[in-house]
């Protein structure tokens, strides 16, 4: 069972990292275009930045 959460924890980190690089990475394309700006990007950029913070913590090792 260590193992197999060893593997999903160093899964979801890189899922988390994914998702910052997605959801950071779009605002900063729809920042010259203030019309394309939605109001769950901020949210969302919050959400994976906590998730990120949440697999660093708690970390199986």
């Amino acid at each position: 069972m260590t193992a197999a959460l060893g593997i999903f924890w160093f899964v979801g980190l890189l899922l988390s990292i994914y998702a910052i690089f997605q959801t950071v990475g779009s605002a900063m394309m729809v920042n010259f275009f203030p019309e394309g700006r939605r109001w769950w990007q901020f949210p969302s950029q919050l959400v994976s930045l906590a998730v990120f913070a949440a697999f660093c913590i708690n970390h199986p090792f």
